[in-house]
């Protein structure tokens, strides 16, 4: 019996060293949805949640911790256009933005519907660059998890939760209250430091961030940015 419930945990978990980490996420506060600055596509007020629309959406919420999120959102399914990455690649994805300095240097923590569902870390991070002028869509690093455990793609109508939270170099990411990434960050956001956010991209939901109070006041930009 015991053997069993191991080779579950291994499957759920897959395998790797990680340092010890907390495994149940914090309780984190909703943040007030006119603190959010939509830096590409809109974000839309809509009773007690955003609603997110355009096939590409990118903001930030101003006076917020950056080590820890959470976004709980509801499915609506594709966006009504479509848009492709630089790369040439088409993704539906929605997830959280960690330590966003700006959209040059931040931590991304997505949930991929398509092509194929997963959670994914990525570090976008170009010193001494700050605008798409600046860094493009360069600067981008996918890192691999110590752990983690597979997903599925939402089903339109369903809620979700996908939450984040930074200790000092390790990473650990929840969808629905299950670890599902877990692991160090290399370094490569030691010398990162703002507010959360979110990235939306060729989906509609209707969503509320939540995180700790910052003690910065960003303020939004007056030109928006596209460079994520």
């Amino acid at each position: 019996m015991k053997l069993a419930i191991i080779g579950v945990l291994a499957l759920a978990c897959g395998s790797g060293d990680t340092s010890p980490m907390a495994v149940t996420p914090k309780v984190l506060p909703a943040v007030a949805l006119d603190t959010l600055c939509a830096t590409h596509g809109d974000v839309h007020v809509a009773g007690e949640r955003a609603q997110l629309r355009d096939p590409e959406v990118r903001a930030f919420a101003r006076a917020t911790g950056g080590d820890a999120a959470a976004l709980a959102f509801k499915y609506l399914g594709p966006s009504d256009t479509t848009s492709t990455l630089a790369s040439g690649d088409v993704r539906a994805q929605l997830g959280l933005k960690l330590r966003a300095a700006d959209g040059c240097n931040l931590v991304y923590v997505m949930w991929r519907f398509e092509p194929k569902p997963a959670v994914v870390v990525q570090v976008k991070h170009n010193p001494g660059q700050h605008t798409a002028k600046e860094c493009g869509t360069n600067g981008y690093t996918r890192i691999k998890a110590a752990k983690s455990a597979k997903v599925g793609a939402p089903a339109a109508g369903s809620e979700h939760v996908l939450q984040a939270e930074i200790d000092g170099d390790d990473l650990v990411a929840w969808a629905d209250g299950k670890v599902v990434w877990q692991g160090p960050l290399g370094g490569q956001a030691s010398d990162l430091a703002g507010p959360v956010g979110v990235r939306a991209d060729n989906v509609q939901a209707d969503v509320e961030l939540r995180a700790m109070a910052g003690s910065a006041s960003e303020r939004c930009p007056k030109d928006r940015d596209a460079s994520e």
